[in-house]
């Protein structure tokens, strides 16, 4: 969804893998799909509250995206 720019339909996936695989590193993927999807959108005050999350949490690496 990322690579089409179908920012809409990255933030319903990522929330999805938010709910159900909590505690997995996909977690850490979805948070920075959530934060890269809301910025591209122009929603900066919804993309904070995955960058605080990721910025708490520096030490958990994610499992398919590279961490800026």
């Amino acid at each position: 969804y990322m690579r089409r720019e179908a920012w809409i339909s990255a933030i319903q996936r990522a929330e999805r893998v938010l709910k159900e695989l909590q505690g997995t590193p996909a977690e850490i993927d979805a948070l920075m799909v959530l934060e890269r999807s809301y910025s591209e959108l122009g929603l900066e005050e919804l993309a904070e509250t995955p960058r605080s999350i990721l910025a708490a949490n520096p030490d958990r690496e994610p499992a398919v995206l590279e961490r800026k």
